[in-house]
């Protein structure tokens, strides 16, 4: 790749994630989602750096703990994020072609995580009051 189609796929990924930025906000309903787009935003625009999985490690993880929420008994919800939180937090140091695979398992699960934070919540949400956005004045 050179260095002109990394610079302008950069930008379409910039233009997708104000997009998804816009789209993601309008459907909070709670602090606690809102919380979870953010992160899952601020992950995401990481990524975007050539150097991001020393430092967004720790904002997904701290997805994935806001994310537990939704486990609610679910076994294969639980699974996921079991084995998500252990691919995001990686292996000790490998060499070759399998460091390759384990990190890229990793940064996978963490767009996914990402992806299931803006989807949002489906079904009924059962919010407390002291979890609602307060209305607007």
């Amino acid at each position: 790749m050179t260095h002109g189609l990394g610079a302008v796929l950069g930008w379409l990924f910039t233009f997708a994630l104000l997009g998804l930025a816009w789209a993601s906000g309008k459907r909070a309903e709670s602090r606690v989602e809102l919380a979870r787009v953010w992160l899952a935003l601020l992950s995401l625009g990481a990524f975007r750096s050539p150097l991001a999985p020393p430092y967004v490690a720790l904002s997904l993880l701290w997805l994935l703990s806001l994310l537990a929420g939704e486990i609610r008994g679910r076994t294969s919800r639980a699974l996921a994020v079991v084995v998500a939180w252990l691919l995001i937090m990686g292996t000790p140091p490998l060499s070759g072609a399998s460091e390759f695979f384990v990190s890229t398992l990793g940064q996978i699960a963490g767009l996914a995580a990402c992806g299931w934070a803006l989807r949002g919540q489906r079904g009924t949400p059962s919010e407390t009051p002291a979890t609602a956005l307060p209305a607007p004045l």
